[in-house]
């Protein structure tokens, strides 16, 4: 389905976010017989002006919650925002119904299908490596532009070409995915978004669709769901395996041998160097020579909230790591960053296993303290103190904050001159924050540090 399939049909977006805007936007060019605009709690004044704003000059119905959702049922077509869940009963009552349902993704790669197309995927990660790939594609002189769940929404981009075209697209994206790309690469399978998917395995499913819709995938060779699903394939590329693009002693190697020290790059730790190898292999893919921009990776900046260096402040290093939603993401911070460390961790309960955090705080030497931050931060330091306690270990000493103000001052206050006070809190940021955005801004704010 083409945007211009839906010329004289009833169209309703779901969500009003940056995806159901960007709907909108190419819907007022074309001509529906009618337009609604769905979203689960009302919007504000503001921010339904901005939608009638970027649908006109269409009419628009607006609506919202159960009743609004009644309203739907009269759409011939429904294009579903990433954050509507492909499982909810309100989807599968349309479907019933005969609504056909698209996304903002399927109806741009229908437009763009002809193109060079990466798709990067995987649960962290995903935005490092797209915008790394984007940024030594660029180097190379290839006409290289990144969109999707980074970027802008493609939708906004509906209009442009590029010689190759990266996409970093979450399991919201991939759920209902029916176009073909040329490669689509998995940097790593774990436990996320219980919520949205319903259960571990169909998360696990969801992700892994874009290899059946990819004519070469490239999939990380240390992670053994990965190494599981690669096993059936006819066409693919390793990274993290011998002879290809690997992390040794701190460097990566590519198939003939050191490419790149650690230290002579910006990117930090162990998973991002990964995260390069899985760049390195999708570029050697499209027949550029990784050995030629060695340079160009020195050059790579991390993106914000990934392990930002905010800055020193009355001898006390910030480090915002505020993407890390998972327990396993604030496990690679800690291998990245430096002793003396205050770790404040917590957020969003999601029933995640902590366990192998705990055990790393309890086992290695240079944790100083760990704050539990609003939600599960409170359980989290109570497993720390149990665990500790049961064993005899003299664990770290442990609080509790209120707010992120008051965990920054007690992490600064249990903390050495020449410490790193690290944000990775290892749980979403749902309740207390917009987004893992905001929850960033606001450590830099109570750090007395601002972000670039």
């Amino acid at each position: 389905m083409r945007a211009s399939d839906l010329d004289d049909l009833r169209v309703a977006v779901w969500g009003a976010g940056r995806e159901g805007l960007a709907a909108l936007r190419v819907l007022s060019r074309q001509g529906p017989a009618g337009l609604i605009l769905h979203t689960d709690e009302p919007l504000g004044a503001s921010e339904e002006a901005e939608a009638r704003a970027a649908a006109a000059p269409l009419a628009l119905e607006v609506g919202w919650g159960p009743a609004g959702s009644e309203r739907l049922g009269s759409s011939d077509v429904l294009i579903r925002s990433p954050g509507v869940s492909l499982y909810r009963p309100e989807i599968e009552g349309l479907k019933r119904a005969g609504v056909r349902l698209t996304t903002g993704t399927n109806l741009w790669l229908a437009e763009h299908g002809h193109e060079r197309l990466v798709v990067i995927t995987g649960t962290k990660g995903k935005s490092t490596t797209s915008h790394a790939l984007t940024e030594l594609l660029t180097a190379s002189g290839v006409d290289a532009k990144l969109a999707g769940n980074i970027g802008s929404p493609l939708l906004d981009r509906l209009d442009e070409s590029a010689e190759v075209w990266v996409l970093e697209l979450s399991s919201y994206q991939l759920a209902d995915l029916d176009q073909p790309v040329g490669i689509g690469a998995v940097l790593n399978l774990l436990p996320e978004h219980l919520d949205w998917h319903g259960s571990w395995e169909r998360y696990y499913a969801d992700k892994l669709k874009i290899l059946g819709l990819s004519g070469t995938a490239v999939l990380n060779a240390t992670d053994p769901r990965l190494i599981e699903a690669g096993g059936s394939l006819s066409d693919v590329r390793w990274f993290g395996s011998p002879g290809g693009y690997r992390v040794v002693e701190d460097a990566v190697h590519g198939p003939s041998g050191h490419l790149v020290a650690g230290s002579e790059l910006r990117l930090r730790g162990t998973h991002n160097l990964l995260n390069l190898c899985a760049a390195l292999t999708v570029i050697d893919e499209l027949g550029v020579d990784p050995r030629e921009l060695v340079d160009a990776m020195a050059e790579l900046e991390p993106l914000p909230h990934r392990l930002e260096l905010l800055g020193e402040k009355d001898g006390l290093v910030y480090v915002n790591d505020s993407i890390a939603t998972i327990p396993e993401a604030t496990i690679a911070a800690l291998d990245a960053s430096p002793r003396p460390l205050a770790l404040l961790v917590g957020g969003h309960e999601r029933q995640q296993d902590y366990g192998r955090l705990v055990e790393l705080i309890l086992a290695e030497p240079g944790i100083e303290t760990v704050i539990g931050l609003p939600g599960n931060g409170s359980r989290i330091i109570e497993q720390i103190v149990t665990i500790a306690t049961e064993r005899g270990l003299t664990g770290p000493p442990t609080a509790v904050a209120a707010d992120i103000d008051e965990a920054v001052a007690c992490a600064a206050a249990g903390l050495p001159k020449g410490g790193t006070i690290l944000l990775s809190p290892g749980a979403p940021s749902y309740g207390k924050f917009k987004d893992f955005t905001e929850r960033g801004e606001m450590f830099a704010k109570a750090s007395g540090l601002t972000l670039d």
